[in-house]
């Protein structure tokens, strides 16, 4: 069976996975009372990358 046949099955099952993850995930943040940064809170990615970057 070549690989792109058992790629194109695993396509459905993939995104029902993914999207029943992100469902559960974003249910749990919001029952936790979560929310996302603003743009003005988000710290600039060089001073993060210089800060914790594995080098």
């Amino acid at each position: 069976m070549p690989y792109i046949e058992v790629a194109k099955a695993a396509v459905i099952p993939a995104l029902l996975y993914f999207t029943g993850i992100w469902i559960m995930i974003h249910f749990e943040a919001k029952k936790l009372g979560m929310r996302g940064l603003s743009k003005d809170e988000l710290p600039k990615i060089w001073d993060v990358l210089r800060e914790r970057a594995p080098i």
